[in-house]
């Protein structure tokens, strides 16, 4: 099974615009972790969707996905 990073850079670059300017990295803190991702700036609107629906159903799948490895992990989308 890939990694919550991989599995994010897997969705995000089928999304972008630009995909080989996404990247995806994971960080593990108190609270379990989060996939840092970065994406050109045209691309936020896309990631982030309408309402931000895009983003959190992004983050639910990852959420679910990994819940056995991974108590508490989210998505950072970072400012490029």
């Amino acid at each position: 099974m890939p990694s919550p990073a991989e599995s994010v850079l897997s969705i995000v670059q089928s999304l972008a615009n630009q995909p080989e300017l996404v990247q995806a990295r994971m960080v593990d803190d108190s609270k379990g972790g989060y996939v840092e991702l970065k994406v050109a700036p045209q691309d936020r609107g896309v990631v982030i969707g309408h309402r931000g629906r895009t983003i959190g159903a992004m983050r639910q799948v990852i959420k679910t996905a990994f819940a056995k490895e991974h108590d508490g992990i989210d998505i950072k989308l970072l400012d490029s």
